[in-house]
């Protein structure tokens, strides 16, 4: 074979590997998991009671035990990447995880980037406040000093009901309460379903107001035009409602009445 030739056949075969490399990357979700044998899921470790720390440093909480559900009837062993507020939709979209079950809302500019499952559970952004306060509603916030958690729909909220408010974000929730308990802020933002955490520290000192600042639709992440991923979750989120799976993993850590989700 002469130069030419081999130049030539060497080139064609780049081209043939750049090919196929590109196929299996635009491939389905599903049949990456299968293949590899492990679900890999993005989940919180500061949002209980989504996800979070226990005391002997293990990820728990309900995201994580439906992490675990799922990776069970996909017959796959379940590997968790933590992530945060701001890292979560960055983390799904450079492929570092096959999905996302991380406390995270549905919302149109959501929408634009990644892709939801059918709704799991419907959460809502919740203000805490000093017992005897003069904050009773959101609005009240104009002017007021609040703390919250970066990358969520506190954000947008507030806009429309308290664009004056003064905002502190904080990267996970405890450090956004504590600057709250200590005084540095007036209010705390936190999703209503994961507050009984907080409250509970100093018994009967603080309370949670009625209106909320934003209902949470709250759902699973996946990557844009996934298709088949995203019919194999919505249909096994049907399947843990209907056979009572999912009452039995919300009611070890919600104590509040939830509507379950329409599927």
């Amino acid at each position: 074979m002469n130069l030419l030739n081999l130049f030539r056949a060497v080139a064609a075969a780049a081209l043939a590997f750049t090919f196929l490399g590109a196929h299996a990357q635009s491939g389905s979700t599903l049949q990456a998991v299968k293949g590899r044998g492990t679900l890999i899921a993005g989940v919180r470790f500061d949002s209980p009671p989504y996800g979070f720390v226990d005391a002997s440093g293990k990820n728990t909480g309900f995201d994580v035990e439906f992490g675990e559900e799922i990776a069970k009837r996909l017959g796959t062993k379940v590997e968790f990447v933590r992530v945060t507020g701001q890292s979560r939709i960055p983390t799904l979209t450079a492929g570092k995880v096959d999905l996302l079950i991380a406390a995270i809302t549905k919302t149109p500019e959501r929408e634009k980037v990644i892709d939801f499952s059918t709704t799991y559970v419907t959460d809502g952004s919740a203000v805490v406040v000093r017992k005897g306060s003069p904050i009773r509603t959101p609005s009240d916030l104009n002017g007021r000093s609040v703390s919250f958690v970066q990358g969520t729909t506190a954000d947008a909220g507030l806009k429309e009901q308290a664009p004056q408010a003064i905002i502190t974000k904080f990267p996970e929730y405890p450090a956004a309460f504590l600057a709250f308990q200590q005084g540095v802020t007036e209010a705390f933002i936190g999703q209503a379903l994961g507050l009984d955490q907080f409250l509970k520290t100093d018994p009967g000192k603080f309370e949670v107001l009625p209106k909320l600042v934003v209902v949470d639709p709250i759902a699973i992440g996946v990557r844009k035009g996934d298709e088949e991923w995203l019919k194999t979750l919505n249909g096994l989120i049907k399947d843990m409602v209907t056979d009572g799976t999912w009452e039995r993993i919300i009611r070890k850590y919600v104590s509040i009445p939830l509507e379950k989700p329409k599927v």
